[in-house]
């Protein structure tokens, strides 16, 4: 195993020992790959924690200060745990050599620790320290998308497992508990969920690895039966992950309808999406958002009917995290910051306006998560909410005492229900919220009418299984009944008033306002009194009339002074655009006319370049024909020279000699040469790196032109001369 393993695992254990969180809550936090390995190492820490907090005391002290481990105790614990009772480390050899290095040590410490308990090892150890313990059977819940509870039961029928049938509802806890290896039967309440022995291990059977039995606890189970939601109905699970309880609203929905899961945390949604994978479940739609964020008066949401709240919790009804710890000056600080955060979610589910059930739930003992947030959320929606019983033949598992609506409450213990810690409360609508509009019609109705509302609510209320009557329930909404009267009151009628005046006034009316719910609110008008409000009823009309008319004016000019607002935004915005527009023109323009000197720079000074160029070219070619021009006059083919007196018919002498005539002729074409060469050095010639500009290559052409001319010049004369000379 790595070692970012038993980090990762000291990290959890020294998390939860703060009270930062439950250890659901870290493991599923921890950015470890495999999450199965981790959970199972904490657990197994957490099993043996207390005895190797013993071991680790009576360790030498070179033990925990070594450079591994430096100083951390629940590094340490954790490696002891995997020396002692573990894999020995696997193929991790450097931290095996660790421990062997203090095997001595450690030995004699484990060894004090099992004579004081009185055990021959480690297990035997922990056995026997849980023995004490509540001990609480396996429960495995039928997937009914996969299979049927009969099926299901006739299988392990056929491979050999005792089904002793449903267990009673008067004694579960004794038959439960006396159920042998190899025997099973079906809880009384939850009519999915089977019941086997403690300590059964089925997590590698076929109808386990198929999804057909999903292991759940008991008490997980219930709000979903609680629920019952309907096939076709449109259920809302607001913080669904993993996905348990998501997957049973499928499996009692018979996949039939549509479930949307929603979760805030991706890697948590990515669980719950692999879970209902597993499960073959069709209906549930994973969305990755925060249900705060969900608008109740939107589209998509108009027709969730159910919700099932069960937010994030301290997660206390966990038997490792079951504990006293109330006077923690921490944990009630965040016992209060989970509470607030249910209560907002609580409220947020309750705004739904097709929501016509909502069971809230939670994993917790401490009554700040549980009755509080409950009884303080009642209080805002008693007008159109009442609770309803959880399973009110469930008896001995009822709310705390001091709260009023704890008969409709159930609380899980593992002591009495062999579950973990549990809390489930039912919100039932009683009164659909109307819009604006009817609920002013039915203010401007008599007092009858909304004295006849607030008894039916009431009455609604009273008709419930082991509910509180109605008194508690009237005290509760007496703003409301308040408001509800004097509306009623303004717009009867003057002789209504005197009735009911003299009505309340008599003795029985008293009596009968009495028990209807009015007390703190007693009407008493005499007859002058009505004759002035029935006179006062035109005035009541025209103040009205004249105060919808100011505010239709204050409404027109709030109107027309948003318009100029936007008007002006919108200019301003216009002229903003303009100044910049123009800027940017601007600016182009000014580049465009950089560019375009820097353009006519650049032909200047190539102009200026040619034209030297052409010069040098030109002044060469004169040079050029000058020498020509000389040689020509050197060189005259009709020159008579001296004839010899002796012989008249001799060939003319030249005065020089044919060595001399060789050497001149040789000269003038290393001159020629030497000139041409020149000329071309000055023409391919570039200041700037460039390439030879065309006037340049065209000078070139012609000296090469010329050059030519002159060769040609040449062998004309040449020939001339050998035509004139004459014959021997």
């Amino acid at each position: 195993m790595s070692s970012r393993l038993y980090s990762e695992v000291s990290q959890i254990l020294h998390q939860a020992k703060c009270k930062k969180a439950s250890l659901k809550t870290l493991i599923y936090a921890s950015n470890y790959q495999n999450s199965r390995q981790l959970f199972a190492m904490v657990n197994e820490c957490v099993k043996y924690q207390e005895l190797l907090e013993q071991v680790l005391v009576s360790c030498p002290k070179d033990f925990t200060e070594d450079e591994e481990i430096s100083g951390d105790k629940d590094l340490a614990l954790v490696y002891l745990y995997e020396y002692l009772v573990g894999r020995k480390f696997g193929r991790n050899v450097g931290l095996r050599k660790l421990l062997l290095k203090y095997k001595q040590g450690i030995k004699s410490a484990v060894d004090g620790v099992l004579s004081k308990v009185n055990a021959r090892s480690l297990s035997e150890a922990v056995r026997g320290s849980r023995s004490n313990a509540q001990k609480i059977p396996r429960y495995m819940r039928v997937n009914l998308l996969k299979s049927s509870v009969q099926t299901v039961i006739e299988d392990l029928k056929e491979e050999g497992w005792d089904y002793i049938g449903k267990l009673s509802t008067d004694s579960f806890k004794d038959s439960a508990l006396a159920l042998s290896e190899g025997q099973f039967g079906l809880d009384p309440f939850l009519h999915d969920v089977l019941v086997f022995a403690v300590n059964t291990d089925l997590h590698v059977h076929p109808l386990t690895v198929s999804g057909v039995l999903v292991q759940q606890d008991r008490a997980s189970c219930v709000p979903a039966h609680v629920l019952a939601a309907p096939e076709g109905s449109v259920v809302l699970d607001c913080c669904a992950a993993p996905g348990n309880k998501t997957t049973h609203l499928a499996s009692l929905m018979g996949d039939k309808g549509q479930v949307i899961a929603l979760d805030r945390d991706q890697k948590r949604l990515s669980t719950l999406t692999e879970m209902v994978a597993r499960s073959g479940a069709t209906s549930v739609n994973p969305i990755h958002q925060d249900f705060l964020t969900v608008q109740p008066g939107s589209e998509d949401a108009k027709g969730i009917q159910m919700v099932l709240v069960d937010p994030s919790c301290s997660g206390s009804g966990m038997r490792q995290q079951i504990g006293d710890g109330d006077t923690d000056d921490a944990l009630r600080k965040r016992l209060q910051t989970l509470k607030r955060f249910q209560i907002s979610i609580l409220k947020h589910a309750l705004r739904f306006p097709d929501v016509q059930r909502v069971v809230y739930s939670t994993c917790s003992v401490h009554t700040e998560e549980n009755e509080e947030v409950v009884t303080e959320v009642m209080a805002h929606v008693s007008e159109y909410f009442q609770f309803e019983s959880v399973f009110p033949q469930w008896t001995g598992s009822r709310g705390l005492v001091g709260f009023p609506d704890s008969p409709c409450f159930l609380r899980l213990k593992p002591e009495t229900d062999l579950t973990q810690g549990f809390f489930v409360a039912c919100f039932q609508r009683v009164k659909r919220k109307q819009n604006p509009e009817a609920e002013d019609q039915n203010s401007n109705s008599g007092d009858a009418n909304s004295l006849g509302d607030e008894k039916h609510c009431v009455s609604g209320s009273s008709e419930r299984e082991n509910v509180p009557n109605s008194d508690s329930v009237d005290e509760s909404s007496g703003k409301r009944k308040r408001k509800h009267t004097d509306r009623s009151m303004n717009s009867s009628t003057g002789s209504d008033l005197v009735e009911s005046s003299s009505e309340n006034n008599s003795p029985q009316g008293k009596k009968r306002k009495k028990n209807e719910g009015i007390g703190v609110f007693e009407v008493a008008v005499d007859v002058e009194q009505s004759k002035s409000l029935v006179s006062g009823d035109q005035n009541i009309e025209d103040t009205s009339a004249a105060k919808n008319s100011e505010l239709e004016d204050i409404n027109k000019a709030k109107s027309k002074k948003k318009k100029r607002k936007k008007e002006r935004k919108e200019e301003e915005f216009n002229e903003e655009n303009e100044v910049v527009l123009s800027n940017s023109i601007e600016k182009e323009e000014d580049a465009s006319c950089e560019k375009s000197e820097k353009r006519k720079k650049k032909k200047k000074k190539r102009k200026e370049e040619n034209e030297e160029l052409n010069e040098a070219g030109n002044n060469d070619l004169r040079e050029g024909e000058s020498a020509h021009s000389e040689k020509r006059e050197k060189v005259k083919p009709f020159s008579k020279g001296t004839r010899c007196e002796k012989d008249a018919n001799s060939v003319p002498c030249d005065p020089k000699s044919d060595a001399e005539q060789s050497s001149l002729e040789s000269e003038k074409k290393r001159k020629k040469k030497k000139k041409k060469k020149e000329s071309k050095e000055i023409l391919l010639e570039d200041r700037c790196g460039q390439k030879v500009d065309e006037a340049e290559v065209s000078t070139n052409h012609a000296v090469e032109a010329n050059g030519d001319e002159l060769k040609v010049k040449k062998k004309k004369l040449k020939k001339r001369k050998r035509d004139d000379s004459p014959s021997s």
